[in-house]
């Protein structure tokens, strides 16, 4: 099997009339803090989550995958169905993209996305690692993934890495259905990794 089978997956920025085009959170609370805790462990949130909303220019291009400053992915019903019709485990959240100088919302029905597919996918004696001790915290960085031949084999299009959920890996399968679609702000990168795990 081929060394690049899978990419990490992440928002990609886009510029636009020379600015980095995002989407600004307008209510991000203390609810929301206490749900990033929550987030990446594929289980039920243990409080309700709370509207959200966004501000973004009314003239400017719409991205499938929003970005934005938050932990929460923001994804347009074209990259939504998608994943849908391949049946990944996930759930969705409402959220408002609200016109940066009107106040109106735009009317496209963006979903927060969560992903609850969460796989022990790594063979950690062959896979490489990095410690790095920061404020008295050990940090560990994954450098080089390998993965364990029974994932290998399922050829699963998207999943977050067991121990690493904040790193979320996608087939070669699918990252080029999301290409050939025009599925617009999403980043396929290799590893090496240089995003910290950090247990909450």
């Amino acid at each position: 099997m081929e060394k690049n089978d899978y990419f990490r997956f992440s928002r990609k920025s886009s510029s636009w009339n020379g600015d980095t085009l995002r989407a600004e959170p307008l209510d991000y609370s203390d609810t929301h803090s206490k749900i990033q805790r929550e987030w990446w462990y594929g289980k039920p949130l243990s409080i309700p989550f709370p509207e959200l909303r966004f501000s973004y220019p009314e003239d400017a291009p719409l991205i499938d995958n929003l970005w934005n400053a938050t932990l929460f992915e923001i994804y347009s019903p074209r990259l939504i169905s998608i994943l849908q019709n391949l049946g990944i485990a996930h759930e969705l959240y409402p959220v408002h993209i609200i016109g940066e100088k009107t106040g109106r919302i735009i009317p496209i029905e963006y979903r927060v996305f969560r992903l609850l597919e969460i796989h022990d996918v790594l063979d950690k004696k062959a896979s490489r690692f990095r410690y790095e001790n920061h404020r008295g915290q050990t940090i560990e960085y994954l450098e080089e993934p390998v993965y364990k031949e029974k994932f290998r084999k399922l050829k699963m299009p998207l999943t977050r890495i067991k121990g690493f959920e904040n790193i979320a890996i996608v087939h070669k399968d699918l990252k080029a259905l999301l290409e050939k679609e025009g599925i617009s702000g999403c980043s396929f990168s290799t590893f090496p990794v240089r995003f910290p795990y950090q247990q909450n």
